[in-house]
């Protein structure tokens, strides 16, 4: 089960449903753009999630934003 789109750190009930996607036998995996990814954040997915990718725009402050 990949949870991506939009911010999925944004949902509170994430790592519950990251969980039990797992006890059920599922292949896990995050895409995050990793602004929200905290010791807190890593502590309840660890286990559960197998997977974790960031997704990074740029390594230029500023490139990519819209004017």
């Amino acid at each position: 089960m990949n949870f991506a789109g939009g911010e999925p750190l944004l949902f509170a009930g994430l790592p519950a449903i990251v969980e039990l996607c797992k006890q059920l036998g599922l292949t896990t995996s995050l895409v995050t753009n990793g602004s929200l990814l905290d010791e807190k954040a890593a502590a309840q997915l660890s286990g559960s999630l197998d997977i974790c990718a960031l997704s990074i725009d740029s390594g230029n402050h500023g490139q990519g934003q819209r004017s």
